[in-house]
């Protein structure tokens, strides 16, 4: 009782606060994950993400991106900060936990982990991961380039990967193969990244060396599916969100209703965008 309790406080705040993302946490689900690497770097980066093509919508949510010497992970600040919370609040045996997320972000990719693919995190109803070998965009460096981000000198590089074209700044003077989200392949660390249409960018605001400390893999029971398979439960899910999450819980007795108390079945669509097209 207590876990199906949970389980719709979740839901209707998600529903209702987080209409555009296409998951859910449960917080008794968050554990300590796998060590696979020591972080050497954590890059803070600002996300601005077109949710709403139609209407031109955005939201802005900082992205972490830390970096072993052979793996590497990106997701939400703001996610990572609560998680921290939670964690430290179960060690020391609290159980009634409530955490305020103001995020639209959920999902978490982690690169180098196996060694040559990267494993891609989210929760649609459960948790999924997709794991693909990783490839890497086919660069185009641009001549006589030169912007300063974060404080550092940086030049243009140019892809078309994943469905869209990307631009790409990178610092000489940060000689790491990595970037934000799939990002990677060229002679310095992405400090800027925005597709052509400006619907995703990246902007770096700040790294520091992290000291070594342990770099988590949560996803050890997670369900793996196909990157075909989870974009069509992205798609079905922003359809008709409340209709697939009764469907995908038919164990539990889910109820919504509106502010007139009126039980709901079905929700409308919600506007989604995937970065990779």
């Amino acid at each position: 009782m207590k876990r199906k309790t949970l389980l719709l406080v979740m839901l209707l705040a998600f529903l209702s606060a987080h209409a555009q993302m296409a998951s859910l946490y449960l917080l008794d689900e968050m554990k300590d994950g796998k060590e696979i690497d020591k972080v050497n770097y954590e890059i803070v980066y600002q996300l601005q993400e077109m949710f709403d093509t139609l209407k031109n919508q955005h939201f802005k949510e900082l992205m972490l991106l830390q970096i072993g010497d052979s793996a590497s992970a990106f997701f939400s600040y703001p996610r990572y900060q609560s998680d921290s919370l939670v964690l430290a609040m179960k060690k020391k045996g609290e159980t009634n936990i409530q955490v305020n997320i103001n995020s639209n972000v959920s999902w978490k990719l982690y690169k180098g982990y196996p060694a040559g693919k990267s494993r891609y995190l989210d929760n649609v109803s459960q948790n999924y991961v997709c794991e693909e070998p990783i490839e890497v965009p086919k660069w185009q460096l641009v001549a006589d380039s030169l912007d300063t981000i974060a404080g550092y000198p940086c030049r243009l590089a140019t892809a078309f990967y994943k469905g869209r074209l990307w631009r790409a700044w990178y610092a000489e003077d940060v000689p790491i193969d990595n970037g934000p989200w799939k990002l990677q392949g060229l002679p310095g660390l992405i400090l800027k990244a925005s597709d052509s249409q400006q619907q995703y960018v990246f902007t770096a605001v700040g790294l520091h060396h992290a000291g070594q400390q342990p770099l988590l893999y949560p996803g050890s029971k997670c369900e793996p599916i196909s990157r075909r398979n989870l974009a069509k439960l992205y798609a079905r899910f922003n359809a008709d969100n409340i209709g697939f999450l009764i469907e995908a819980n038919k164990g539990m007795k889910i109820t919504f209703t509106d502010d007139k108390g009126n039980t709901l079945k079905h929700s409308r669509p919600i506007p989604y965008n995937e970065i990779e097209r």
